[in-house]
C-alpha cells in the first residue's frame, strides 16, 4: 500500500464513521504529523477524496468534509432506491430459508430499536435489512454503485437517519417485501415494492425540507 493510499484510507474511514463530520476542516500538516507521513501523500489523498465528493475546498478555509446539499441528497436517495430495487429483484431467486429467517430477525431488531427511539440503530438495521435482501445479486457493478450511494448518505451521519426517519412504516413495508420474497413473487413485483418503499422515504424528506423552508420564510417575514 502506498503512503497516499494509507492516508486516503484513514481520512475516508474517519469521514464515514463520523469522526470528521460535515464541515470539519482537514488540515494536511496536522494529519501528516499524526500519521508520520510527509504532507505530499496527505494532500494527494485529499485531492482524491475531493474528486469523489467527500471533501470540498472553501476559500480562506481550506479542505473541509463536504456539506450536505439538498439536491445531491435527494438525487442520491432517488438513485439508490432504483438500484436497490433492481438488485433485490436479481437476488430474490437465490435467497434461501436461512436468508429469510435472518432478514426477519433484523426487522424485529429494527422494530425494537424504534420503540426506544434509537435512531442510529434503526438506520444501521435498515441498511442491514436491505443488504441482506440483495446479498445474492451477482452483478458486482450494481452492488458497488449501491455501496457508493450508502456512503454518500452516511456523510450526513445521524442527519440522514433523522431526515428519512419513519421506523414504524418502514418495518411494516419490510414485512411486505419479505412476504413477496418468501412467496417467490415475480421480480417485477418485488422491484416495485422496494422502489415504492424507497420513494416514500424520499417523499418524506422532500416534505420535511419544504416545511422547513416555509417556516424559515415565515420567520424572516416576522422579523421585517
Amino acid at each position: 500500500m502506498s503512503k497516499t493510499d494509507e492516508a486516503f484510507d484513514v481520512i475516508h474511514a474517519r469521514i464515514l464513521n463520523g469522526q470528521y463530520p460535515p464541515g470539519a476542516r482537514i488540515v494536511a500538516d496536522v494529519l501528516a504529523r499524526e500519521l508520520s507521513l510527509s504532507v505530499g501523500p496527505i494532500r494527494e489523498a485529499i485531492r482524491r477524496l475531493e474528486a469523489q465528493g467527500y471533501i470540498q475546498y472553501v476559500p480562506h478555509v481550506g479542505a473541509i468534509v463536504a456539506q450536505i446539499e439538498e439536491q445531491r441528497f435527494s438525487e442520491t436517495l432517488q438513485v439508490k432506491g432504483v438500484l436497490e430495487a433492481l438488485a433485490t429483484g436479481l437476488s430474490a431467486p437465490h435467497l434461501t430459508e436461512e436468508d429469510f429467517e435472518r432478514i426477519a430477525g433484523i426487522n424485529v431488531q429494527m422494530r425494537e430499536a424504534a420503540q426506544v427511539g434509537d435512531v442510529r440503530a434503526v438506520s444501521a438495521l435498515n441498511q442491514r435489512f436491505h443488504e441482506q435482501t440483495y446479498r445474492h445479486c451477482r452483478n458486482e457493478f450494481l452492488r458497488s454503485l449501491i455501496a457508493t450511494c450508502w456512503e454518500r448518505m452516511h456523510l450526513t451521519g445521524t442527519l440522514f437517519a433523522s431526515l428519512t426517519y419513519r421506523p414504524q412504516e418502514s418495518v411494516v413495508e419490510h414485512e411486505q417485501i419479505l412476504a413477496l420474497l418468501r412467496a417467490r413473487a415475480p421480480s417485477c413485483e418485488i422491484e416495485r415494492a422496494v422502489r415504492l418503499h424507497k420513494e416514500r422515504s424520499l417523499d418524506l424528506y422532500l416534505q420535511r425540507q419544504a416545511r422547513a423552508a416555509s417556516e424559515s420564510v415565515s420567520l424572516d417575514g416576522a422579523r421585517l
